[in-house]
């Protein structure tokens, strides 16, 4: 039998123009199956997340490594897009992480038209760390009170306050009638509210530190001095001072008070500064010694100020001036440079004002020692 007969056919039973159409076809399917192997990009991995736990809002940029990571490659953590990609190799990779809830997420790579990996479960998020707290003394005034609950207020006393946590009273002074504080810019009102009592106290409490702008914070309230702050029973607590929470630095001082005779007259050994107070008899500045007074003559003081037409100025003080020599007793905060009582630097040849109830005196420090206890 003819190969290919009159008809075309091959062996009398094929076409053989689709003999021919089957054997091209088939001989081109090893190629085309090498070729797609050859040429096919190669399967991308995500292998690590690190860190794979990160704090919500924090901004963390967390980094990947994977296997043929490739440029316009899109992620998604859950469902969020986040605000940066970047694939710097192959192998490695940073994402800007978005702001999600807290929970644990998948991480996900696409790219122009369908998924290319997922690593499920590849991130946890958690909530922020609560911030550090510390403890501090605030010096000022329950306010507000009732005349029963006015006496009540006693050392080691706790005070819940309403923006969360108490206030553990460490000293006090004896009860007031109230007044309301009426503020018009650095002008302060007291106002006398009949039947409202107050007590001045310090008190010691916890706050939560805040580095980004270096404040303390109650509860969503934060610190200042002047601040009323709500406590039990519908009480105040008015800040006047904020402290640091430490025994404090016992010094001696000497100060060179210069005034009119009149007020320094007054001036004797066991006054207290005014911070006595407001609670803070222990740490208050207290006249110990008066070592010397002395009255001089007042003068008349000229100065010529120099320019094209000179100025002449004239200053005349008082007939009688007082000078009095005091050594004083208090208890100092440690401040950036050096001690501090009352936001006032204790230094040689610093201004001092001892704000008693009955006077002002103000003068220089010519001495200062730290004491023992």
């Amino acid at each position: 039998m003819a190969i290919v007969d009159e008809r075309g056919r091959l062996f009398g039973r094929f076409n053989l123009i689709d003999a021919s159409v089957v054997a091209v076809v088939v001989l081109l399917l090893p190629v085309a199956y090498a070729a797609y192997v050859l040429f096919r990009p190669p399967p991308i991995r995500i292998t690590a997340v690190t860190p794979n736990r990160v704090e919500r809002g924090s901004g963390t940029h967390i980094r990947l490594t994977g296997e043929h990571l490739r440029p316009y490659l899109r992620a998604e953590v859950g469902r969020v897009q986040p605000a940066r990609f970047l694939i710097e190799t192959p192998t490695e990779g940073e994402i800007a992480m978005p702001d999600l809830e807290p929970g644990t997420y998948d991480l996900a790579l696409y790219d122009e038209t369908e998924e290319v990996a997922r690593m499920a479960g590849a991130i946890t998020v958690v909530a922020p760390a609560a911030p550090p707290t510390i403890d501090v003394q605030f010096v000022g005034t329950f306010t507000n009170l009732n005349e029963q609950a006015a006496r009540a207020v006693k050392a080691g006393q706790r005070v819940a306050a309403a923006a969360g946590g108490f206030l553990e009273v460490l000293n006090v002074a004896p009860p007031l009638e109230d007044v309301r504080r009426i503020r018009m810019n650095a002008l302060t009102v007291e106002v006398p509210a009949a039947g409202s009592w107050r007590v001045p106290a310090t008190v010691r409490t916890g706050c939560r530190f805040n580095f980004d702008n270096q404040s303390c914070t109650i509860g969503s309230v934060v610190v200042l001095p002047g601040l009323a702050m709500a406590v039990a029973d519908g009480a105040r607590f008015i800040i006047d001072e904020v402290r640091p929470d430490t025994p404090g630095l016992p010094m001696e001082i000497a100060v060179r008070f210069v005034g009119r005779p009149e007020a320094l007259d007054l001036l004797k050994p066991g006054d207290a500064d005014a911070l006595a107070a407001g609670g803070g008899a222990a740490r208050a500045a207290r006249i110990v010694s008066v070592t010397g007074r002395q009255t001089v003559a007042g003068e008349t003081l000229t100065r010529v100020l120099p320019g094209q037409q000179p100025v002449e100025v004239t200053m005349q003080m008082p007939d009688r001036v007082a000078i009095v020599d005091a050594v004083i007793r208090l208890v100092a905060e440690s401040g950036a440079d050096g001690p501090v009582y009352r936001n006032g630097s204790i230094k040689l040849g610093s201004f001092f004002t001892f704000d008693s109830a009955g006077y002002i005196a103000r003068g220089t420090i010519g001495r200062s020692a730290r004491l023992s206890k």
